[in-house]
């Protein structure tokens, strides 16, 4: 991923972001990816993604990480990680 170029990754974002939308419909959990909210490890995208509000519960945050990051590998994504973000 570190050839990707920025609208690559912006492209990303916002199909993470999409995913997070979705997820959120569906589970009440809403999560948000910042706007600075990746970074390049390894030949993978690290992707953050903050609660929009407190008190979401810790299960419920990651398994809807893990929810996002299978649709994502569903689709041929398989170097984007979303991992868990506290402002």
């Amino acid at each position: 991923m570190s050839t990707a170029t920025e609208p690559d990754v912006r492209a990303l974002l916002a199909r993470v972001q999409k995913g997070l939308d979705a997820k959120r419909a569906s589970t009440g959990v809403a999560l948000f990816v910042p706007d600075d909210g990746y970074r390049h490890e390894d030949g993978l995208l690290v992707v953050l993604a903050a609660p929009a509000k407190s008190g979401i519960r810790a299960f419920d945050y990651v398994r809807v990480l893990g929810d996002v990051e299978d649709e994502l590998r569903a689709e041929g994504i398989d170097n984007v990680v979303l991992v868990p973000h506290l402002e």
